[in-house]
């Protein structure tokens, strides 16, 4: 029988899911909030619980700028070499997490169109 993955969501994703939540309030669409919970944890969350690996591996590619080189370089050297941060990319939402073990941590989530990452 396989290893369960347990998954935590960090305080960071907690923040996203309430800028989402307040976004969608503000534009009279609280079913697209309701929605996004039903998918995150109906489908995302199992996917990611049976394959872990399934998302791209984040820090595979170098970004487009010398400060994104050297923050993502950082961000590796503080990495055990066994860990990896991927993205998942469902529905309208990406999904950054932390894959250590049979422990995922779900680092963030935006909309496709945002145009960046605060991962705390």
């Amino acid at each position: 029988m396989p290893t369960q993955i347990n998954v935590r969501i960090t305080a960071n994703f907690a923040r996203n899911l309430d800028d989402i939540e307040c976004f969608f309030k503000k534009i009279d669409q609280p079913k697209q909030f309701e929605g996004l919970l039903d998918h995150l944890f109906d489908t995302i969350i199992p996917n990611l619980q049976q394959f872990p690996l399934m998302g791209k591996d984040f820090l595979a590619e170098l970004p487009g700028s010398v400060e994104g080189i050297t923050a993502l370089q950082k961000i590796k050297a503080r990495m055990p070499e066994d860990a990896s941060i991927r993205q998942y990319l469902g529905k309208d939402y990406l999904v950054l997490y932390w894959l250590k073990d049979q422990e995922i941590a779900l680092l963030t989530i935006k909309h496709h169109k945002q145009l960046y990452f605060n991962v705390r």
